[in-house]
């Protein structure tokens, strides 16, 4: 939106103190169709559980830099709006999936700097076609 020129160059932002993790969804879908699979073969049983996560974990500051790094802007500011904090925020999200990794025999293969990448490239394709999201 901002490189469009559909937005002011300001990204209002809640928390930033955090850290946590980030999982493509492809991946996601991915781990999903092998635990079908795996299932029907009877490799896993019906109802049990797993943590499907990314590996990678990034203090959320880092996030935005690398997003910024990805852009055609220089001039975008990051704001802190105080309406984005949370009474109650996480700290730290990490989660364990090595019982995934050990079941299906799966772990993550795109990227978070890819995944963001990727997230970045789809939503200037998206306005270019005139797809403009909503601005909260």
């Amino acid at each position: 939106m901002i490189e469009a020129g559909h937005q002011d160059p300001a990204i209002r932002v809640g928390n930033l103190s955090s850290t946590r993790t980030f999982q493509d969804a492809r991946d996601a879908v991915r781990a999903y169709f092998l635990l079908l699979e795996a299932s029907a073969k009877g490799e896993i049983s019906c109802g049990d559980y797993f943590n499907i996560a990314g590996e990678e974990a990034f203090q959320l500051p880092e996030v935005i830099e690398i997003l910024l790094g990805f852009s055609t802007r220089s001039d975008i500011k990051v704001i802190t709006d105080q309406e984005r904090l949370r009474p109650i925020d996480a700290d730290y999200q990490m989660f364990d999936n090595t019982k995934i990794r050990a079941a299906i025999d799966w772990k993550p293969e795109i990227s978070a700097k890819k995944m963001f990448e990727d997230l970045l490239n789809h939503w200037r394709s998206e306005i270019a076609k005139g797809r403009i999201p909503l601005n909260r």
